[in-house]
């Protein structure tokens, strides 16, 4: 809406002192954002203008840090967070509800990255690095992880840091094929792969050198 401007948060007033550089907003116009606060420490926060709805803070007993955060339709967020006890987390809540995603004290990440996607039904697509070695892109809810692609085949020498999902679970990302000088992006369930473009590749009349992909950048339609 270019008519209306709503006012989300302020710092000039308790209990913000100011905010992360990206928040994201929503189909109902709902925002999430990254604010550090008055008395010290950071928090999540989900507003439509109004009083803000506390997701999670780093004065609660498990979070220590955050980055931006991701929202989906039903107001849910998805995110990062450093932990108190030095591991690292990926989490999904609406402030009532909070469901572990993938944690590093576990036996399969040794490091996550810290800007998850996540789609319209609460699954999160997520970079890793391996205890095993290498990396991994997943998907979870909570209950099941999907493994998208990993270092350790045959196919892949590296991943980009971004990935997008959409509402079937796909994951799109910036892959690294082996022994091909090449990288290109490419959309996977974990079982089928689809390259959609590749560096040099011919586009509107030039050739391809360089490109990315943000957390949003692919739709429920399959276009990236």
């Amino acid at each position: 809406d270019c008519t209306t401007t709503t006012t989300i948060a302020e710092s000039s007033g308790p209990p913000y002192s100011f905010f992360n550089q990206s928040p994201t907003i929503n189909t109902a116009g709902t925002v999430a954002f990254l604010a550090y606060l008055d008395e010290g420490g950071s928090g999540l926060y989900r507003s439509s203008g109004g009083a803000a709805t506390p997701i999670a803070l780093s004065s609660m007993p498990v979070y220590s840090l955050f980055n931006d955060p991701t929202i989906n339709a039903s107001g849910t967020l998805g995110f990062w967070s450093g932990l108190e006890d030095g591991e690292q987390g990926i989490f999904t809540s609406d402030g009532t509800t909070t469901k572990t995603i993938a944690l590093t004290s576990g036996p399969i990440y040794s490091q996550l990255h810290s800007l998850p996607a996540m789609n319209a039904s609460g699954t999160v697509g997520f970079r890793a690095t391996l205890d095993s070695g290498g990396f991994g892109l997943f998907t979870g809810n909570g209950t099941t992880t999907t493994t998208i692609a990993l270092t350790s085949g045959p196919v892949w020498s590296g991943f980009g840091d971004t990935v997008s999902i959409n509402a079937a679970g796909k994951l799109a990302f910036r892959g690294f094929p082996d022994g091909t000088a090449s990288d290109g992006l490419f959309i996977s369930d974990g079982t089928t792969t689809t390259e959609v473009i590749r560096g040099g590749a011919a586009l509107f009349g030039s050739h391809l050198t360089n490109y990315r992909i943000g957390r949003e950048s692919f739709n429920d339609a399959g276009q990236l």
